[in-house]
């Protein structure tokens, strides 16, 4: 089962509470999330105080076409890959910049890249 720390999940919650505060706040992706037998990545900025199954972030699902938005949670950690994998918390990944700069990159490269 994942399991995500509960310094990350400050963090992200931190940032869901100055987002609402400043619509200019750029934040800083807390969390790295990914598929070991497929090409998805999620970068998660902030949770939702209310709903802890709703974070948002930068979505490459793979196709392309990577997004900013709103992640159902839940549906990342349902997905089982070949002989029961599951998705993975990277626990060695550093954010080095705000997320506008990964939307950025990512839509010009058609993937999140670091």
């Amino acid at each position: 089962m994942l399991s995500i720390s509960n310094e990350i999940r400050e963090l992200l919650s931190d940032n869901a509470t100055r987002a609402k505060a400043d619509p200019n706040f750029d934040p800083i992706p807390h969390l790295k999330l990914f598929t070991p037998w497929a090409r998805c990545t999620w970068l998660i900025t902030e949770s939702d105080s209310k709903d802890p199954n709703l974070v948002y972030g930068l979505a490459d699902l793979g196709n392309g076409e990577p997004e900013f938005g709103a992640i159902n949670l839940h549906e990342i950690l349902s997905l089982t890959g070949p002989q029961g994998m599951l998705v993975e918390v990277d626990k060695y990944w550093e954010p080095k910049h705000p997320i506008s700069v990964y939307i950025e990159n990512a839509q010009k490269a058609g993937r999140i890249i670091f």
